[in-house]
């Protein structure tokens, strides 16, 4: 599963096992030749599209796997949502 580590599951390895990438992007402003520790940095909403994008296309891949399977009659919906996904992905 090398793939799979390879994205999401790393950026949320790195997160909750707090390594030292994790801690410097949370708590600390890095200047030309000084740092700021921040307790609590508020970032943009935008900072989190490396964790809500793959995030959406898993679902979406899952539940139009999971539909499929259980022959629900909703694969049409699914595929609107993907397309509905593709066409924000595409504005960044």
């Amino acid at each position: 599963m090398v793939d799979e580590y390879r994205s999401l599951y790393n950026f949320l390895s790195n997160d909750a096992h707090s390594n030292i990438q994790a801690l410097v992007s949370r708590h600390l402003e890095i200047h030309e030749n000084d740092f700021t520790v921040v307790y609590y940095k508020d970032n943009p909403l935008g900072y989190f599209l490396k964790y809500l994008n793959p995030v959406a296309g898993f679902l979406t891949d899952a539940s139009m796997r999971i539909h499929g399977f259980f022959k629900t009659g909703s694969i049409g919906e699914i595929e609107r949502l993907r397309q509905e996904l593709n066409e924000i992905q595409s504005h960044y």
